[in-house]
């Protein structure tokens, strides 16, 4: 029962961000933060690389029972809609982000990684960890 709500809240929420939210949409209230982000220049996640538009949820409800917590969902055709990543992050308290940021780490003779995500009007960012971690 559970995992069908959540289920339901993560389809819910790709739904509501496809049409259209503006960049950087926060679910107030709710155990579910989100994002529509434009990835121009290419940036690894946890070995994927990213470069288009995105959908980052993060679920505190999930993160709290030590299961995947944050989502990442292509918005580019032809894969629009499709998971492309998930991952239980670590939450560390930050100063608070006016806008969506990744923090990055320089790869000597490779392209950025990205370690943390944050997303607008919050003061928490959420570590990426390490690749044993991501479904």
């Amino acid at each position: 029962m559970k995992q069908r709500l959540c289920v339901g809240l993560i389809a819910g929420s790709l739904m509501i961000a496809l049409a259209n939210l503006p960049m950087n949409a926060v679910a107030c209230g709710s155990d579910i933060e989100r994002a529509v982000v434009s990835v121009d220049q290419p940036v690894k996640l946890l070995g994927v690389v990213l470069r288009g538009r995105y959908l980052f949820l993060h679920h505190d409800g999930m993160m709290d029972h030590g299961r995947p917590c944050m989502f990442v969902y292509s918005l580019d055709s032809p894969n629009e809609g499709n998971k492309v990543l998930a991952f239980h992050c670590k939450a560390i308290a930050r100063s608070k982000s006016l806008e969506f940021k990744f923090v990055l780490k320089d790869v000597p003779g490779d392209m950025p990684e990205a370690i943390e995500v944050q997303f607008a009007g919050t003061v928490v960012g959420h570590q990426v960890p390490d690749y044993d971690s991501a479904e």
